[in-house]
């Protein structure tokens, strides 16, 4: 029942496109059939209702990638930090890797998500690549992993947190600074255009002339001039700036799909349209199931 694989319905029920798609009418045969395969007697019940058993079941007995970042989220935002002061982002590229999630507050926090469904073949040169971006890397994982991290990656500086089976976030080892692989190619790839522009601004560099034909080059020597400490001071404050979701629409969401309305960027349509698919009542009767 528990399917060890990326299309497993219990990795693709909480993804952006399938919500979409539920609250757009338009994928309601998923939904069904995830419901009829893992939740008993689903009648008479609102589709929050259902979701939540369904995430209960992961809690429970599939702790994939989704719970951990749901879960890591909801402590890092509600409990850990102000969540006015602080920022993340998920599934960013940096360099030849994608990171799980970066959070930003006082500093700068790359969180890879290692369960125990994953493998750490590619975890070395995962955390290799975060280094040239940010200076604070941590790994969490689950018991299973927790004596292998500091093997696999041989560097003292990530910290390691465990979920442990009960939910909650262990401290194994805090993250120290550590920027001595930063690496400003790699930093220049993470921005957006506007973004390069704003720090070079930042740092007093003044770019004329520019074309869509000249602008990569001339914005990218530039970018690579100045100096590292103050480039990456200047690199974490304009990353800040990026629209977040609103605190209270945020906080109004159920936990369980908490990271998944924060990283997707719903607007007002999408947001109230979830609302009321959520208050619904099941509508299994009008799915055509297969199974």
């Amino acid at each position: 029942m528990f399917e060890n694989n990326c299309n497993s319905p219990l990795n693709n029920i909480f993804s952006k496109r399938k919500f979409l798609s539920f609250i757009d009418n338009k994928n309601q045969n998923f939904f069904c059939t995830v419901i009829k395969r893992y939740v008993a007697n689903p009648e008479n019940k609102t589709n929050q209702q259902l979701i939540s058993e369904i995430y209960s079941i992961v809690s429970e007995k599939y702790k994939n990638e989704y719970f951990y970042k749901n879960t890591i989220l909801n402590y890092l935002l509600c409990e850990l930090h102000d969540y006015e002061k602080t920022i993340a982002f998920s599934e960013i590229p940096i360099g030849n890797a994608i990171a799980d999630l970066v959070l930003l507050n006082g500093k700068a926090n790359v969180y890879e998500i290692k369960t125990s469904l994953d493998t750490l073949s590619r975890l070395k040169n995962q955390i290799e690549n975060y280094y040239k971006a940010f200076d604070n890397v941590s790994v969490i994982t689950s018991k299973k992993y927790i004596d292998k991290v500091d093997v696999v990656v041989g560097c003292d500086c990530i910290g390691i947190f465990e979920l442990t089976d009960d939910n909650q976030i262990n401290t194994i080892r805090e993250p120290k600074s550590n920027k001595d692989f930063l690496d400003k190619n790699v930093m220049f790839s993470v921005l957006r255009q506007k973004e390069q522009v704003q720090i070079l601004n930042d740092c007093d560099i003044v770019v004329n002339n520019l074309t869509d034909f000249n602008r990569y080059k001339i914005v990218k020597e530039a970018f690579l001039s100045v100096d590292i400490d103050k480039l990456y001071n200047s690199y974490i404050k304009i990353l800040k700036k990026r629209q977040k979701i609103e605190k209270e629409t945020y906080l109004q969401m159920p936990d369980n799909i908490k990271s998944l309305v924060y990283f997707s960027n719903f607007n007002t349509v999408q947001i109230k349209k979830l609302n009321s698919f959520l208050e619904e009542k099941y509508k299994g009767d009008l799915c055509t199931i297969h199974t």
